[in-house]
């Protein structure tokens, strides 16, 4: 934020709440940092294919891979559906 930038005089009766704004302000924005990381570590299925999402768990090092972390993608619910996504990318 641009009061961390310059320093501040302030009265000290008004110092308690100039601390829990400039906080509360903190704490927001890295709130809102890391919402905006998270959502774009996902891929919907509306973006990307299964055999993208197969292609990218295969190729996956945790370390170096630079995509979505979490796909979201429609789902048949089913025994031979699920034992057929693990059998072609070890994923659930």
């Amino acid at each position: 934020t641009d009061m961390a930038k310059e320093k501040q005089v302030i009265d000290l009766a008004e110092a308690a709440d100039t601390v829990i704004a400039g906080l509360d302000a903190l704490q927001n924005a890295l709130l809102e940092e890391a919402q905006e990381r998270m959502n774009k570590g996902i891929a919907r299925g509306d973006d990307i294919t299964y055999e993208q999402v197969r292609a990218a768990l295969e190729n996956d090092v945790a370390s170096e891979y630079p995509g979505s972390g979490l796909y979201l993608l429609p789902w048949k619910c089913d025994a031979d559906n699920e034992a057929q996504m693990k059998e072609d990318c070890q994923a659930t």
